[in-house]
């Protein structure tokens, strides 16, 4: 719903009054870098009932990022230029999981030695806050992460490059989606789940190191 915001007068944007449901302190951070101030910020439970004046943008809560338009999410990424101050210097991430209870990768000390090679980082996003998530991505080239909202930060990045990953018997098509729409180059890789009877979506996997490498030498 975010980029939906440029069908408003940009230049206006503190006279309106923003309905949410269900915030949390990434979201409110979020809005106010893009000038949505608490103040303008209305956040009511699902099943809250409110009377409305009159409704400029219909909310598509539910609908995916694939069924914004692309001159929707063009426009907002002129917005956020608009608002982002960049660093010469660019960052190659691997987004861990290692703190996180699914979706790890069994193999991540030996995929970071690798990586650390080709002048990566890895980051826990859980232990970053908010601002920093953003700055992060802002001065990102690279981004490397098992399937989840962490990549949706690339929505804040410029020409990144995306590699994600995916247990054996799931993919997802948001991220993808995402990375076209914005024109970025987008990949995956596919792991081994670690154990066979855990959840198919959230189950521990551990990745081709080769693989991962030759999917690299592409945007290195």
């Amino acid at each position: 719903i975010l980029p939906l915001i440029v069908l408003l007068n940009l230049d206006e944007l503190n006279k309106y009054k923003f309905i949410f449901s269900g915030l949390s302190k990434y979201h409110y951070v979020v809005l106010e870098y893009i000038g949505i101030n608490r103040q303008q910020i209305i956040d009511v439970n699902k099943y809250q009932l409110i009377k409305i004046n009159k409704q400029l943008i219909h909310p598509l809560c539910s609908i995916p990022v694939g069924f914004v338009s692309f001159d929707i999410i063009s426009q907002f990424k002129l917005f956020l230029e608009s608002k982002t101050i960049r660093s010469k210097h660019k960052k190659r991430i691997f987004i861990s999981r290692s703190k996180s209870s699914t979706r790890k990768i069994s193999n991540e000390n030996e995929v970071m030695v690798e990586l650390a090679c080709l002048g990566f980082e890895s980051y826990i996003l859980e232990d970053m806050n908010e601002l920093d998530k953003i700055n992060l991505f802002v001065n990102a080239e690279i981004v490397i992460g098992t399937f989840g909202g962490g990549i949706s930060n690339i929505l804040f990045s410029k020409d990144i490059n995306v590699i994600e990953i995916f247990p054996e018997k799931y993919a997802g098509h948001n991220y993808f989606q995402l990375a076209n729409y914005l024109k970025f180059k987008y990949s995956y890789i596919v792991g081994k789940n670690v154990v066979d009877n855990q959840d198919d979506k959230n189950t521990n996997i551990s990745i081709n190191i080769n693989e991962l490498i030759n999917i690299l030498k592409v945007y290195i």
